[in-house]
């Protein structure tokens, strides 16, 4: 998911027409970058339950770094981050491992598959071409996750039910033990559904292109008062 940069290194010494280490100054630059790096990547664990549709708990162990772009005096802004959990029924753990580009929203697990819906952020949403409505889901299956179309979801209501960024819960996570239960999940999942179901009962096709990435976006916000 995370890409290393060999560019910007200096080429091996064989390659420069010289023999040996480096000289002490350009080893110390190259120190002090490689410190520097590492000092701006941050990262944070947590855990939290997840409420299913059917009203079971699954508890979601997280993982978020921030070593994303960000303006010279600001903090990094997201980069890469995994959530794992132990599937309900067949007692398998599954991960699901992601960069900045993704975001995840909720949690699906039925008898007939295990889905996680999630939305394009950052650079994603060009990366996946705009996709309107603005979701995207991916399955679970032998060979791992998967991309599959939304329409799987068509006639279904789905409640948003996990954190997509560590941010949302900043505040309550400030205990010992950094989990979340599922009411505290909850109140950090607020956003782009505002606090009500998606209604995929709306959908009809979705389309993608540069249209898409034009906002308003069609959120399928369920109706007040359904």
């Amino acid at each position: 998911m995370s890409r290393t940069e060999s560019d910007s290194l200096p080429p091996p010494a064989n390659a420069r027409g010289f023999r040996g280490a480096l000289p002490l100054g350009e080893a110390v630059v190259i120190l002090l970058m490689l410190a520097l790096m590492t000092a701006c990547t941050k990262k944070v664990n947590w855990s939290e339950d997840v409420q299913l549709a059917d009203g079971r708990v699954v508890t979601l162990t997280r993982h978020q770094e921030f070593g994303g772009p960000h303006e010279i005096g600001q903090r990094p802004t997201e980069s890469v981050g995994w959530l794992e959990f132990e599937h309900p029924d067949s007692g398998r753990k599954i991960r699901w491992e992601f960069t900045r580009d993704l975001a995840p929203v909720a949690l699906i697990i039925d008898r007939d598959a295990t889905r996680l819906l999630v939305v394009p952020e950052y650079g994603g949403l060009f990366r996946y071409k705009c996709p309107s409505p603005p979701y995207l889901l991916y399955q679970y299956r032998e060979q791992g996750w998967v991309e599959v179309s939304i329409a799987e979801l068509r006639g279904t209501k789905v409640k948003r039910n996990m954190i997509t960024s560590p941010v949302e819960a900043k505040e309550l996570m400030k205990t010992d033990d950094l989990h979340l239960d599922v009411d505290q999940t909850m109140q950090s999942a607020i956003g782009y559904t505002e606090g009500r179901r998606i209604d995929f009962g709306k959908l009809t096709t979705q389309s993608f292109g540069m249209k898409g990435c034009d906002p308003p976006f069609d959120w399928l916000i369920e109706d007040e008062g359904k």
